[in-house]
């Protein structure tokens, strides 16, 4: 017989967030490790925790302050860009007093801003960002001949167990991330990335099995979803992870070609819009989470030069809020090459987008319960539930989601049952 599972779902003024069990008002790290249980990461007495944070990059402002206002702003996590070469070759700090200076210490770098965020209440996941560059300009993430070629994959491995080994015993690293968009390496390639990917977590799960793996898909409309072997990502404490921006390089009208989602809201057609998008959404990480797979957004991004930014900004997050699935903005602090990403200044100051961004990151979490299912049949079965906090924001509605798999979400079946707890 094919059972159904059942969670209690709810929802806010603020935002849209289904829960199953106990959710953790901050997510700020303790003495233990988190772990994934289906599409969910929990920590350590079942609570699920939301990663909902910013990306930093290591070389650039690597100061106390900087983790001290991510936390203020509502970050729970920080996706710590860092530079394999620096690993590998350490250098000198280069930092000034105007912050435009880089900081290629390496570890000794990594060192400062774990206990920086640490200090800080924040979890980090480390990312392996950049192979090797002189300048920040060059960001590539390996060389365009890394997917063929074994030594520069040996080399690669070998970096990443020095550093797992490194902070193993410190929780306030909860994972990491392989590689940033490794479809930027050679976007005919796809399959060879998921070997060596799936070949790393396990080599690197025995340095460490308390570790989540972040492990990136591939990018691109045909590429749907963005990982063939789904199978890999149902391993404890494996993360699919992917990036979204909203942008409109081209000129506009954008082209044909464009997505969707992107042409609509460049247009101002932001029903149309918020459709396509949810569409999207479904099709490249609602049939990970369908099926017990946590997914997390590594990089959001928004330009305030794009038609109707803010509008998109609030229906992704907004949809992401509601489906349980954390996410990290790009990015905080100065990234000089691309400051109109930015979502605060030099000092720290909040941008126009980072003023919007802070408002999701400071989303209530609510607190529920669910009655274990009875009475099961071919056809039907026995649930519910309790609201027992309102997490300080007025409940629009409740009810019970179900599924054939483990952790079904609003876009399940489910009922509606009222409002308030």
């Amino acid at each position: 017989m094919r059972q159904s599972i059942f969670c209690l779902f709810l929802i806010w003024l603020a935002a849209s967030l289904y829960v199953g069990n106990v959710y953790s008002a901050n997510g700020a790290i303790g003495n233990d490790w988190l772990h994934t249980e289906g599409a969910l990461i929990k920590d350590s007495s079942g609570n699920v925790v939301i990663l909902r944070g910013v990306n930093m990059f290591i070389r650039l402002q690597n100061e106390q302050a900087k983790f001290v206002s991510a936390s203020a702003a509502g970050a729970n996590v920080v996706r710590l860009m860092l530079w394999k070469c620096d690993i590998e070759t350490p250098g000198p700090n280069e930092t000034g007093s105007d912050k435009l200076g880089l900081d290629k210490r390496g570890l000794a770098a990594i060192d400062a801003a774990i206990g920086w965020a640490h200090d800080a209440g924040l979890m980090v996941i480390l990312d392996q960002q950049v192979w090797s560059s002189t300048t920040f300009d060059s960001i590539e993430p390996a060389p365009s001949t890394f997917l063929s070629d074994p030594t520069l994959q040996a080399q690669w491995l070998a970096m990443w167990r020095l550093v797992v080994d490194r902070y193993k015993n410190d929780p306030t690293v909860i994972g990491i991330d392989l590689m940033n968009e490794p479809y930027r390496v050679s976007v005919s390639q796809r399959g060879a990335w998921e070997t060596i990917a799936k070949n790393a977590v396990f080599d690197l799960r025995s340095h460490n099995p308390n570790l989540l793996f972040f492990v990136e898909g591939w990018a691109g409309p045909t590429a749907v979803p963005g990982w063939q072997d789904i199978e890999f990502f149902k391993l404890p404490n494996v993360v699919y992870s992917e990036h979204i921006y909203y942008h409109t390089a081209s000129p506009l009208p954008l082209p044909k070609w464009e997505e969707p989602w992107r042409i609509a809201y460049s247009i101002g057609d932001l029903t149309t819009g918020r459709n396509l998008f949810s569409q999207y959404a479904d099709s490249r990480w609602t049939v990970f989470t369908n099926q017990g797979i946590p997914v997390w957004i590594g990089e959001v991004g928004f330009l305030t030069s794009d038609p109707y930014w803010q509008d998109q900004m609030e229906n992704e997050l907004t949809l992401f809020d509601q489906r349980g699935i954390g996410y990290a903005a790009f990015a905080y602090g100065i990234s000089r090459w691309r400051s109109v990403y930015d979502i605060v200044d030099a000092s720290y100051n909040l941008t126009n987008v980072g003023a919007a961004y802070k408002n999701h990151l400071k989303t209530p979490m609510a607190t529920v319960t669910t009655t274990a299912v009875s009475s099961l049949t071919q056809a039907s079965a026995v649930s519910g539930g309790n609201v027992t906090s309102d997490g300080g924001a007025a409940v629009t509605e409740r009810g019970v989601c179900w599924g054939a798999a483990s952790d079904p979400t609003t876009a399940c079946a489910r009922t509606t049952d009222g409002s308030g707890t």
